[in-house]
């Protein structure tokens, strides 16, 4: 039989979704390793594969959760935003 190959990355980014899900209807007291693998739809062990702990699940999240409101763009909003095509009457 062939292993299933599994996205890390992804697979992390589900967890912590899962964690922020427990932590904004019963707080952060109910985000245990368990209650995150059941609201996952995960085993423990499979958590336990990419987070040592609980203390690590949480700070990983944490840190996942400043990275996404501090995240700045790389250049000017106004190059971000698309320029009108030449000729078009100003339209995109």
């Amino acid at each position: 039989m062939v292993p299933k190959i599994v996205d890390a990355d992804a697979r992390r980014q589900d967890v912590v979704q899962a964690v922020l899900r427990i932590i904004a209807v019963d707080g952060l007291e109910r985000a245990s390793l368990r209650e995150v693998a059941d609201e996952a739809g995960l085993a423990v062990g499979s958590v336990r594969h990419y987070f040592q702990g609980s203390e690590e699940l949480l700070a990983f999240t944490f840190g996942t959760v400043v990275d996404r409101v501090s995240w700045k763009p790389c250049c000017p909003p106004s190059l971000m935003l698309p320029q009108p095509v030449p000729n078009s009457g100003g339209l995109f």
